[in-house]
């Protein structure tokens, strides 16, 4: 399991970012204690298919 933090540098995103998605219901995540968590299969998905940011980011650029 991925740290919010963790998958926000994989990305090349803010964590604010990867918890705005948490809340959204846009990333699945576990929340350990007071600490939440992304099951690896979820952070693949996500690195695979990104954020909205990344995607505009690619239309934008093209």
């Amino acid at each position: 399991m991925k740290t919010p933090r963790e998958l926000a540098e994989a990305l090349n995103v803010s964590e604010f970012s990867i918890y705005r998605l948490i809340q959204a219901g846009r990333i699945h995540a576990v929340k350990v204690g007071r600490q939440w968590r992304i099951p690896e299969k979820e952070a693949r998905r996500v690195a695979r298919e990104g954020t909205d940011r990344q995607a505009h980011a690619k239309e934008v650029s093209q």
